[in-house]
C-alpha cells in the first residue's frame, strides 16, 4: 500500500499546509486526494517533488500488506543477459 506519511511530516516540518501547498499546485482535488490516500498522477508526484525541492521517497512511501496471491514468493530474482 502507497501512503503519503513522508509527505505529510515534511509539510508539518516545513510548516506548510496542505491546503497552501493545494494553492501552489492550482490542483483543487489535491487535498481530498492525499486525505483519502487516493493515487496521485507521476506528473502530479514529479511537481510536488520540483515544488518541495525533495525526492519522491520524501513524498510516498510502501507499506507491506497481505499479498494477494499467496503461491509467488515474496523475493523473485530474474537474471538478463543483455546483448553486449
Amino acid at each position: 500500500m502507497i501512503t503519503y506519511k513522508p509527505l505529510i511530516k515534511l509539510l508539518k516540518d516545513r510548516g506548510v499546509s496542505i491546503y497552501k501547498l493545494q494553492e501552489v499546485m492550482k490542483n483543487q482535488h489535491l487535498r481530498v486526494t492525499l486525505n483519502n490516500g487516493k493515487y496521485i498522477t507521476l506528473e502530479t508526484l514529479d511537481t510536488l517533488c520540483r515544488i518541495l525541492n525533495c525526492n519522491v521517497q520524501d513524498i510516498i512511501q510502501y507499506e507491506n500488506g497481505e499479498r494477494v496471491i499467496k503461491d509467488i514468493p515474496a523475493k523473485v530474482y530474474v537474471q538478463v543477459d543483455w546483448p553486449k
